[in-house]
């Protein structure tokens, strides 16, 4: 049957980002972005980058503070309104408003920026993009909702009622593993012909041939 195209946030936002003509950014890995707060973090000269362990576990915490900046209060990475920030977060800021501008002036882009950085570009597209069904998520986070918005079409599918019965098994292994589940569909469908059924699977994109030969 056909593959339907599903996608995690992430994968869909870079994928979206790749259509786009290029504006000659280049999207930097977690590693490179790591590598960047590290080096504003030991060129602020502060106490706690002195030590090359301790820098980098700044550098890693400073990266998912970014992240989460990105993801629920966007509005703040203009540094205007971070004005009136004080201690750990005033430090902070600082090395914000550094990976700014260096990423500014070596046109590097971090992942997370991505649907913000869409945003000004999809809003002057005249294409009519597809319709989005949002499945699984738990809740929408606020840049989600600003990218959304901009998009268009786009509808979350929610859970009208809980599972009746949810139950867990083990298996030895992988091929056990896919095999248990091969056959568990198997009588399923005998016992309910007309039934539709999806098999959700970590790395499916990866393992969908080892899936298929099941």
């Amino acid at each position: 049957w056909p593959t339907p195209r599903i996608f995690e946030w992430k994968t869909f936002i870079r994928e979206q980002w790749d259509l786009l003509p290029s504006n000659g950014s280049m999207v930097m890995t977690i590693l490179q972005e790591e590598w960047l707060w590290a080096r504003i973090a030991a060129a602020s000269k502060h106490s706690a980058t002195v030590l090359h362990g301790a820098r980098h576990r700044l550098a890693n915490m400073a990266r998912e503070a970014h992240e989460l900046l990105c993801s629920y209060a966007p509005h703040l990475l203009d540094s205007a309104a971070r004005i009136g920030w004080m201690g750990d977060a005033e430090v902070f800021s600082e090395w914000l408003a550094e990976f700014d501008r260096r990423c500014a002036a070596e046109g590097w882009l971090s992942t997370t920026r991505l649907p913000l950085e869409m945003l000004p570009r999809l809003r002057d597209e005249t294409t009519e993009r597809p319709h989005l069904l949002l499945a699984g998520f738990d809740r929408l986070l606020p840049a989600q909702r600003i990218f959304l918005a901009v998009w268009g079409r786009w509808e979350l599918l929610e859970d009208k009622e809980e599972t009746a019965t949810v139950r867990y098994f083990e298996a030895r292994d992988a091929a056990a593993e896919l095999a248990a589940c091969a056959l568990w569909c198997r009588n399923h469908l005998e016992n309910n012909p007309g039934a539709r059924m999806l098999v959700r699977s970590q790395d499916a994109a990866q393992c969908g041939g080892e899936i298929e030969r099941a």
